[in-house]
């Protein structure tokens, strides 16, 4: 893989914009660079990124606000209570498996943030 980031050479602080990516994306950091190979051929990924949507807000669970609707205040954790059981019923209670499309219809709510 190698050593250096694509970054545009100019601007005046085009330096400092490069030592900072290439610190943030060196081995070891947390958004460490890697390079796998794909479909396509080699591609660079972050090597520690969650494997899918579901890993990311698992790890950001937390009692601290996720959204703010009016006067109704929601967590991270609540958030994401609310979001596995809906998923829960789609699954036991309609049956949706893998592959099925799913429409939501509704208007702009924090519910359908969840869905």
């Amino acid at each position: 893989m190698p050593d250096s980031v694509s970054i545009p050479p100019t601007g005046p602080s085009a330096a400092a914009r490069r030592a900072a990516i290439v610190a943030l994306t060196a081995a070891g950091q947390p958004y460490e660079l890697a390079e796998i190979d794909g479909p396509r051929g080699p591609r660079r990924v972050y090597a520690n990124a969650p494997t899918s949507l579901r890993d990311l807000y698992r790890s950001s669970i937390s009692e601290r606000t996720f959204m703010v609707f009016e006067d109704e205040r929601l967590t991270f954790a609540e958030v994401h209570e609310r979001a596995t059981r809906l998923a829960r019923g789609l699954v036991v209670d309609l049956g949706v498996r893998p592959g099925d499309r799913v429409a939501i219809s509704m208007r702009n709510f924090p519910e359908w943030m969840l869905a």
